[in-house]
């Protein structure tokens, strides 16, 4: 395995498989998440993994709601490679070699991406550190006002009607899995505990729609350890998902900017750029760079924010 995306949800993850999918050095596994790394049901987080033994799966609506899904969809595409893919995923024996298997043999890089895995604790990441100790980490991060919006309305996706109430707005983002996922500074603390810091690439959402070539080039000579043309890539420009449902309700923004002005605090001290951005309430070019590779300023730096929050030891999902 070359690469993991670790993070952040809804920050252009689906974008950037897309694009490595098309981009002719790549060979990825058909299924973009594997939430293998989170299947702990200390997660909270949405994986068909972690539902015990394959009878007991049958009980839980969500399982039965995504492998019917997801079946239906390779049946009406007439993939039988997907279709068998499905099955193969949904009721899999995971374990460590059942998920290296689907990295092997391939004809070029390949990896996955699970923006769950930032949620992640220290004792998990070392277990995959253990299995894949030269992995690059990829982590897309994007202001969490947005995306604490656009990871409701996710949310909401299947629902009819979209008036959502304040206190319903403020529940969902006090959410435990919602904090975790939100929390970009705890997650690179606890991935910089484990991996070396120039094993991670920090790229971010506002380049996407500003500068995406730039972007793309950087991922990819991060992890092909070379420089590869992207220009002919088709999907570059694409934007290939979007879940929005009108502006943000101005209270909510306001609640959600106060909640979160401490983090941007410190990814303004840890990063400047766009995250001055996000602190300042504006988007703007101003030569902020696409993407960084973290190195030891970066590490001194994730230390001394994780002291001031008391990081220590994951205690918000540890056993």
């Amino acid at each position: 395995m070359d690469f993991i995306g670790i993070g952040a949800m809804k920050s252009g993850t689906t974008w950037l498989i897309k694009v490595l999918r098309n981009q002719g050095e790549f060979d990825l596994p058909r299924r973009k998440e594997f939430h293998y790394w989170v299947s702990h049901p200390k997660y909270h987080s949405w994986s068909p993994l972690k539902y015990g033994s394959i009878p007991r799966r049958f009980i839980y609506r969500i399982w039965i709601r995504e492998f019917t899904r997801q079946l239906f969809s390779a049946i009406k595409k007439g993939n039988f490679k997907k279709f068998n893919d499905t099955f193969h995923y949904f009721f899999a024996k995971a374990n460590d070699s059942w998920y290296s298997a689907f990295f092997t043999d391939r004809q070029g890089f390949t990896g996955e991406y699970s923006p769950s895995y930032s949620a992640l604790d220290q004792p998990d990441i070392r277990r995959m550190h253990s299995l894949f100790p030269d992995v690059k980490l990829i982590f897309i991060i994007r202001n969490p006002v947005e995306r604490g919006w656009s990871h409701y309305n996710f949310n909401q996706r299947n629902k009819k009607r979209f008036k959502p109430a304040f206190k319903s707005l403020v529940r969902f983002s006090e959410r435990n899995n919602v904090e975790l996922l939100s929390n970009y500074t705890r997650t690179l603390y606890n991935f910089t505990s484990v991996y070396k810091p120039d094993s991670i690439l920090v790229g971010f959402y506002d380049a996407i729609i500003q500068k995406p070539h730039e972007l793309i080039e950087g991922i990819v000579a991060f992890i092909c350890d070379q420089r590869i043309d992207v220009d002919s890539n088709p999907f570059i420009k694409k934007r290939v998902w979007s879940t929005k449902k009108g502006d943000i309700p101005a209270d909510y923004k306001k609640f959600l900017s106060q909640k979160y002005a401490p983090l941007m605090n410190d990814l303004s001290f840890l990063f400047e750029g766009y995250c001055l951005d996000w602190l300042d309430g504006k988007s703007s070019d101003n030569g902020n760079k696409p993407f960084v590779v973290l190195n030891k300023t970066h590490l001194s730096k994730i230390k001394s924010i994780a002291k001031k929050n008391n990081y220590w030891e994951d205690l918000s999902t540890s056993e």
